[in-house]
């Protein structure tokens, strides 16, 4: 029977909804940017290629930003590790509400000129990956004071999506610096890192929902569909 004191929403499955998102999003937008035969180079530029492509980037970012907000994390979570996720709730609006430069390529003098937007919108994203690189770096840490093997399992897979985020933000910063990407053809350069780092997080989230068996001890698995509604 289900525990009528528990929470409608669990922070487990704020988690793993957030997660979803996150793997789902880009997905879903390359697959509409072929539908209409456009090129993604970044994943904010879907804001200018679509309508469709559009209303899902912004959505999506909302939809993160809405959960983070309301994430009030678990008993062991700091306070200043709830600070940090309203800041990455605040920067994932930032980037939804301030598009990029729609300039192809996007002039670099547009940092320094009247261009506030794609000032914003890139310093948001920033803020946003680097944050929720921290979050990964709070589970990882919680998972390695367990005791247990699958305990252990997270904190590797945590450690590891912190890392593939960072990674991810210092080469789309190398990219935008050298211009290399240009040089090799890769026009989706961004676009794949950007990815990688969506993919990172949500994967970071999806282990912390408890919700598969490999990575949770035994009692400790949470059900997402519970097996009798309260009212």
């Amino acid at each position: 029977m289900a525990n009528p004191n528990a929470p409608d929403i669990s922070e487990y499955k704020l988690r793993l909804v957030v997660s979803l998102v996150g793997f789902l999003m880009p997905v879903t937008l390359l697959l509409i940017a072929w539908a209409y035969g456009k090129s993604l180079p970044s994943i904010s530029n879907s804001y200018w290629a679509t309508d469709p492509s559009r209303n899902v980037f912004v959505g999506s970012l909302f939809a993160i930003s809405a959960i983070l907000f309301a994430y009030q994390g678990s008993k062991q979570s700091s306070a200043f590790e709830l600070r940090v996720c309203r800041v990455a709730a605040l920067a994932a609006l930032g980037v939804a509400l301030f598009a990029e430069c729609n300039t192809q390529p996007c002039d670099r003098a547009c940092w320094l000129g009247p261009c506030l937007h794609g000032v914003v919108h890139y310093g948001c994203a920033a803020i946003m990956f680097l944050t929720l690189a921290y979050l990964c770096f709070c589970f990882w840490q919680r998972a390695l004071a367990k005791p247990g093997v699958k305990a252990q399992r997270r904190a590797i897979i945590y450690r590891v999506c912190m890392w593939l985020i960072l990674v991810s933000v210092a080469m789309i910063l190398l990219g935008a610096v050298t211009d290399f990407p240009a040089k090799l053809g890769w026009s989706n350069f961004v676009y794949c890192w950007e990815t990688l780092s969506l993919w990172a997080f949500a994967t970071a989230w999806g282990t912390a929902s408890k919700t598969f068996s490999p990575l949770v001890e035994e009692g400790e698995r949470i059900n997402f569909w519970p097996a009798q509604a309260r009212g």
